[in-house]
């Protein structure tokens, strides 16, 4: 493991990306570091939005490092580009007040 958690996440996106079926163990450094999963359909106002349109690290400090499907296809690493639907699971990581800021923003 690296010293930080960024440097961390950083490493494993980048073997994700040279071999998809890697597996891969990783953990944190520090406790306020928190990896989530967010459901699409609970984002009402980001769907049909890309990740560039919603400024999500600027302004709630979480960054999209994983999209699940609905049909299970994940998508590492998500472009600026990415186009997010109902169906999609967002994994995110960031501080535990980021994933709060962002569920009262585009929630319901």
């Amino acid at each position: 493991c690296l010293k930080s958690d960024a440097d961390n996440v950083l490493v494993t996106l980048s073997a994700r990306g040279l071999h998809e079926g890697i597996v891969i163990t990783a953990r944190a450094e520090m406790e306020e570091t928190e990896r989530k999963l967010l459901r699409a359909s609970e984002l009402p106002r980001a769907l049909g939005r890309t990740l560039d349109d919603l400024k999500l690290p600027t302004r709630t400090g979480l960054t999209v490092v994983v999209v699940v499907h609905g049909d299970g296809r994940r998508l590492f690493n998500p472009p600026p580009s990415f186009r997010i639907e109902s169906d999609d699971e967002l994994v995110v990581i960031g501080p535990p007040e980021g994933v709060s800021a962002m569920l009262e923003e585009l929630g319901e």
